[in-house]
């Protein structure tokens, strides 16, 4: 019994620990009503709770016009601000975004991050939150990051890029990025003795666009970068892979 009543204490005065509730993506597609209201997702708002999270990854994908998602967080869950994030490929930090890309915004002082579509003049917009509780968060900046493969040669129709294999143990995650005049296909293959590609992770390329980056955490300790062109010949290609220890 006395086991007993001493475990029951200790269960009473141990801390609650949280763990993120995610909601890895959702699709966005009218203005509609209130903004940042209960439930994981709705038609204008996709909302997350922390769960201790320093930072959380906001990536903004699809094919749409007019725009403007906010970025938002709240203390009580029911007072939402704008707070300001920084975007992936650097520069001044926003309180929305309007194209497809990746920012990052702190968030360790609140309990809920929200994205609201708070205008769309045509079609939908995909918003992926990806929490990190790494006490810092991952901006490409100089110095912050490595290039680790870089290729700017036109591919032929049809015809594919394939880097050279790197070791990636020093860093945490891996992001790429690419634009082309032709549509194909971005990827970051991983492997554990740079010959073997075992994990592999991608995105379409679409033409002549600002394509959101491919942003991975490290699951082996070799990576390579590889594009997949489309049907056409190129006539202008730039990707890269980085490596961030952050």
């Amino acid at each position: 019994m006395r086991k007993l009543a001493l475990l029951v204490a200790l269960c009473l005065v141990a801390p609650a620990v949280h763990a993120a509730t995610r909601v890895p993506t959702g699709t966005l597609s009218a203005v509609s009503g209130s903004p940042c209201t209960t439930g994981d997702a709705n038609v204008n708002s996709l909302i997350q709770t922390t769960g201790g999270a320093n930072s959380v990854a906001i990536t903004l994908a699809g094919t749409f016009t007019g725009a403007v998602m906010q970025f938002k967080a709240s203390t009580d869950d029911v007072t939402f601000a704008n707070v300001a994030a920084d975007p992936q490929t650097g520069g001044t930090g926003v309180t929305n975004g309007t194209a497809v890309g990746t920012w990052i915004m702190p968030i360790a002082n609140f309990h809920t991050v929200c994205v609201h579509l708070a205008a769309l003049a045509t079609g939908s917009v995909t918003v992926t939150l990806d929490s990190s509780f790494s006490s810092t968060y991952t901006v490409i900046t100089a110095g912050r990051i490595a290039t680790l493969d870089s290729t700017s040669v036109a591919l032929g129709v049809s015809a594919t890029y394939t880097g050279p294999w790197v070791s990636v143990a020093p860093y945490k995650s891996l992001v790429s990025s690419c634009f082309a005049n032709v549509a194909g296909t971005l990827n970051i293959d991983q492997g554990p003795d740079g010959s073997n590609a075992d994990t592999n992770s991608n995105s379409a390329i679409a033409a002549n666009a600002a394509n959101a980056p491919v942003v991975v955490s490290r699951a082996a300790p070799f990576a390579r970068l590889r594009v997949v062109n489309g049907a056409g010949a190129q006539a202008t290609m730039r990707c890269f892979l980085y490596g961030s220890a952050l």
